[in-house]
């Protein structure tokens, strides 16, 4: 009974929300009288209005791009160069991913389920558990805390750029900037300042989550700033992910 109050109350509060930030004209909402006093639509409404859909939203497909050296371990010998994939509500992933290794850039099959995590042998392509020092989860964008729902509450100075076409789609442009932990449990090791500046670009009719990019102002120890975009499509499309058989 608790939960069904609770899915109740967000479906209603996702309703509200995109009631609002779709009104006629996109610039403000909240007045139904002559007397009413309009609230104009703001970054932190839209990023509110994105992140109660997201919380919505059980599957989807992404696609990661990286410029810049994200390292996927402590030590820095396995970089993330980009990946594409599913996902599915709570903790599911299912990734190709592109990972370079000394001069060579490897194409590896990935799967996460929960806390366990799997991908394909570099040489054999054979499954096995995923190495522990591995800091890179896709299925964290689900997680409420880590992950996307995550960031959005904590994003500072968020500001409306404005609407913007993005692929044929309208879309709101905000912006801001995080702090490095809050994003470190979706980007791993990719970020080195203490700030990163924060892009998103929501659909202005459904409050999906199209694009997210992370960009690091500088870099460290002579590695490239890391530039993270993270594009999400198919929402709510049905998706299956399994663990895989283990050689």
């Amino acid at each position: 009974m608790k939960l069904a109050r609770r899915r109740r109350a967000t479906n209603l509060m996702a309703i509200v929300l995109v009631a609002a930030v779709s009104m006629t004209g996109c610039r403000m909402f909240g007045g139904s009288g002559d007397d009413a006093t309009p609230t104009p639509v703001t970054g932190p409404i839209v990023l509110d209005a994105a992140g109660v859909r997201f919380a919505d939203t059980n599957s989807g497909r992404f696609t990661l791009t990286i410029d810049g050296d994200a390292a996927l371990d402590e030590s820095g010998n396995l970089l993330l160069r980009g990946a594409e994939g599913s996902i599915l509500r709570p903790d599911r992933a299912d990734v190709q991913a592109q990972i370079a290794l000394s001069a060579a850039t490897l194409r590896v099959h990935l799967i996460a389920i929960g806390g366990d995590q799997y991908m394909t042998n570099f040489l054999t392509g054979d499954w096995e558990r995923a190495p522990e020092g591995l800091n890179y989860n896709p299925a964290v964008l689900f997680d409420d805390e880590r992950g996307i729902a995550g960031v959005l509450r904590k994003v500072d100075d968020a500001q409306l750029v404005g609407a913007e076409d993005l692929a044929g789609t309208d879309t709101y442009h905000v912006t801001g900037s995080v702090a490095r932990e809050t994003v470190q449990a979706m980007a791993g090791n990719a970020f080195k300042s203490d700030r990163i500046n924060f892009d998103i670009w929501i659909n202005r009719s459904t409050n999906d989550i199209l694009r997210i990019v992370l960009n690091d102002p500088q870099s460290a120890g002579g590695a490239r700033p890391v530039t993270w975009t993270l594009t999400i499509t198919d929402h709510d499309k049905p998706v299956t992910i399994e663990a895989p058989p283990l050689s």
